[in-house]
């Protein structure tokens, strides 16, 4: 069976082999494309509020957002 996974092509690593355990052919459809963002203005203004301690919770909706985040506040910590 083809089963589509709607996933970055650069974060599908290991879901291959994941459905071909299982008799199956993932099909990996990027739908997005991860890239960084025109204005890096709000995610800037984001670190600065977390390094004034000014944030009390931080919700992510994916892994990359935290990826990003965490690349970036290593800038800034320097």
């Amino acid at each position: 069976m083809k089963i589509a996974v709607t996933k970055l092509e650069e974060k599908s690593e290991g879901v291959h082999e994941l459905f071909r355990r299982y008799g199956h052919e993932a099909v990996i459809v990027s739908t997005m494309r991860a890239t960084d963002p025109s204005d890096r203005a709000p995610l800037i203004r984001l670190c600065d509020m977390i390094l004034k301690k000014k944030i009390d919770i931080l919700i992510f909706t994916s892994s990359l957002g935290v990826e990003k985040l965490l690349k970036r506040l290593s800038r800034e910590k320097m």
